[in-house]
């Protein structure tokens, strides 16, 4: 199973990595953001990584072993993980449902 609570990787890797959601349309779509200190207050501009896991994964088991966390804290630089859906009328594990994606009865 995929924790996606508010605290996941917060728990994961014990700095804060708080989770933020938006509505897209009727869904709800949450996302992980890591800033590290040395970017907190940074005047020039800092390069974000957007972390995309797999289907059937989530934020927490995929950043375990992405080593995007690190290698954010080492070189100063902002990691996103978005979550995908896990609403069970699109798939029966998180993926990405985007127009022209995952369709329900499509092959």
């Amino acid at each position: 199973d995929c924790d996606v609570s508010p605290d996941a990787l917060t728990e994961q890797f014990g700095v804060p990595v708080p989770q933020s959601c938006i509505m897209v349309g009727n869904r709800k779509r949450c996302y992980y953001t890591y800033i590290p200190d040395c970017a907190v207050g940074k005047e020039e501009d800092t390069a974000v990584v957007y972390d995309i896991h797999g289907y059937g994964e989530c934020p927490r088991t995929f950043s375990a072993y992405s080593g995007w966390f690190q290698k954010a804290t080492d070189e100063c630089f902002v990691v996103v993980w978005p979550t995908g859906t896990i609403e069970s009328e699109v798939a029966d594990a998180p993926c990405w449902s985007m127009p022209g994606g995952l369709v329900v009865g499509e092959k």
